[in-house]
């Protein structure tokens, strides 16, 4: 390929706490090792902050350009067509947009076409919505379905879902072959050295958010008093989240990988509750760290979980205070576990995923 131009475009950047954000960051980071000259175009705004950023940056050695939001209907329906017009002056041989049923989706592929380019979606299995979603919001999702998604994935030149779970919704919308190229993670959670301990010190980081239902956390801390909780991160979509428990510490700030390297050295066990989670590469970081894994029957972490395993998975708040009861009556037989969780961790290497995404790119002439 003579033009290796390429077009990242995604609806949020650096520093947002994204799981978009984190894996367009990991294919750009790939891409440039490879010499592709790569842009990115995002939004201007921070998720879940309210706040935004600037318009332009150079954030280790990757070109960001932000436009403004014009209109917002929520986090995941973000319009800033102006980017239309820049994708337009650009002129790149490869448009790869991230993230189904999003505006800025139908803006690049348009402009991809005008253009003459390939055009790549990757999907971030989007078809599992929050059951609290508000009603116009579900409307919204099946009206797209019904009259732009169909013919919109047949437009792609390449679709790409992130998950096997996502294969019977694309199926249903007309899109049959899609190919599948998994989160990865960040390489510095495989190149630390960890070792078992059992300081009843368990963990959750991410989004302090309603969706990750961090409730059970604080359920079962005030069921657990001589084990201690720690949740740490940036609080969004709540007005105050807070604990008078002793045995749990709240801590709402971002975070970089460092510091959850940190936070993963001193605990034993990540929790992840959430409500959904499309694939949850927080807890295949955590995994790689040598930590246990317990989280909810969710579509993204059952598709690396199996149950006793190499991790826990649970259906309610009890299961959650029977789980960790059972890890620490039982510590002497999870270093198997806490090895096979390694493993499972082992497959989503930045280096592997890496190697497909190349692959695929390579294949494009």
């Amino acid at each position: 390929m003579k033009n290796k131009k390429v077009l990242l475009i995604a609806p949020y950047s650096y520093p947002s706490a994204c799981g978009i954000w984190a894996r367009v960051y990991s294919d750009a980071k790939v891409l440039k090792g490879e010499g592709y000259d790569v842009n990115i175009f995002t939004s201007n705004i921070i998720k879940g902050t309210g706040l935004k950023s600037g318009k332009n940056e150079i954030y280790e050695d990757l070109k960001i350009r932000r436009f403004s939001v014009l209109l917002s209907l929520g986090e995941n329906a973000l319009f800033w067509p102006q980017m239309f017009f820049s994708v337009l002056k650009l002129r790149p041989a490869i448009i790869h947009v991230h993230g189904y049923r999003h505006p800025h989706t139908l803006f690049g592929l348009i402009a991809g076409k005008l253009v003459g380019c390939i055009v790549i979606l990757t999907t971030h299995a989007t078809f599992d919505k929050d059951p609290r979603a508000p009603f116009y919001l579900k409307i919204f999702d099946r009206l797209y379905d019904l009259l732009i998604g169909w013919w919109q994935l047949k437009m792609f030149n390449i679709v790409v879902r992130i998950t096997d779970w996502e294969i019977p919704y694309l199926e249903k919308l007309g899109c049959k072959n899609a190919i599948k190229i998994p989160n990865a993670i960040n390489p510095i959670f495989l190149t630390v050295e960890t070792d078992s301990k059992s300081d009843k010190r368990l963990l959750y980081m991410g989004r302090i958010d309603p969706v990750k239902r961090l409730e059970w956390i604080l359920y079962a801390a005030s069921k657990l008093t001589n084990y201690n909780f720690r949740i740490r991160g940036p609080v969004q979509g709540y007005e105050n989240f807070e604990s008078n428990l002793t045995n749990v510490s709240i801590i709402n700030e971002k975070y970089k990988p460092e510091d959850f390297i940190l936070e993963l050295k001193k605990s034993d066990v990540f929790i992840l509750p959430s409500i959904r989670e499309s694939f949850g590469i927080v807890a295949l970081e955590a995994m790689a760290m040598g930590n246990i894994l317990i989280a909810s029957d969710a579509k993204g972490p059952t598709e690396y979980i199996v149950d006793g395993v190499n991790g826990f998975i649970i259906k309610n708040q009890e299961e959650l205070i029977e789980k960790i009861e059972y890890i620490y009556n039982n510590w002497d037989s999870m270093p198997e576990l806490i090895k096979k969780g390694r493993q499972t961790a082992s497959e989503y290497s930045q280096d592997k995923i890496g190697k497909v995404l190349l692959e695929l790119y390579t294949s494009l002439g």
